[in-house]
């Protein structure tokens, strides 16, 4: 265990160990570049944590304040992500189980592989740039919440005044409740349902917009986005 204080700064580098926790006060940032372990628990108050490469392993990261989490590539059974005000940003998210909190930021992921997935913030926007995964939601308060779906058996998408926006790449039974809809399928704005297949979708707005755009297959797997 580390824990460093006065904005101290932690960097770990091309490691594989069994646990690793580290901790750090005022501004002090935490970097990992290429870090692979069975835990890895990282917090931070208002310094910013960086991964860089892939980090393997069950992660942790807390921010208590306006300090952010960015990644590049996480394999992970078990991601449990929760800022405050900081930026969530990640590249790509490879897990079994994977819970994304913040209170007011911003969680932006461009693709996600999850069986499991709950993303949630109160007033941040939510952008989620391609899911591929069994199970998945996404909740706001006020946020905006945008989701291009290349794959999922399940997703369920609410907001109370946000709007939402959600992309299909392949066919499938959606469901809409909102003030006002717009869709590129004529039939949802009819009965609220389209196509068939196994694949569910739900979407809600409490009193903003709901969006269903089509996607081609190949924009779904948003290769044009730059990575961290």
């Amino acid at each position: 265990d580390v824990e460093l204080s006065d904005g101290a700064q932690a960097t770990l580098e091309n490691l594989v160990l069994d646990q690793c926790r580290v901790w750090t006060e005022g501004l002090g940032d935490i970097a990992l570049s290429n870090v692979k372990a069975n835990a890895v628990v990282l917090a931070v108050e208002d310094g910013s944590i960086t991964a860089k490469g892939a980090v393997q392993g069950n992660l942790e990261v807390t921010s208590w304040g306006s300090g952010g989490f960015k990644a590049q590539r996480l394999l992970s059974n078990h991601l449990k992500v929760k800022t405050l005000a900081g930026e969530q940003y990640m590249s790509a998210v490879y897990a079994e189980k994977a819970y994304l909190y913040s209170t007011e930021g911003i969680i932006d992921i461009r693709t996600l592989h999850c069986q499991d997935a709950m993303l949630s913030s109160q007033s941040g926007a939510i952008i989620l740039g391609g899911l591929d995964g069994d199970q998945c939601s996404v909740m706001t308060g006020s946020g905006d919440v945008s989701v291009v779906v290349t794959h999922s058996q399940h997703l369920s998408v609410a907001t109370d005044s946000g709007n939402v926006t959600v992309s299909l790449s392949a066919p499938c039974e959606v469901s809409v409740e909102a003030p006002v809809v717009k869709s590129d399928f004529e039939d949802l704005l009819g009965g609220g349902v389209h196509y068939s297949s196994k694949s569910q979708i739900l979407a809600k707005s409490c009193s903003g917009s709901v969006t269903v755009k089509k996607q081609d297959w190949i924009s779904s797997l948003n290769l044009g986005r730059g990575s961290t």
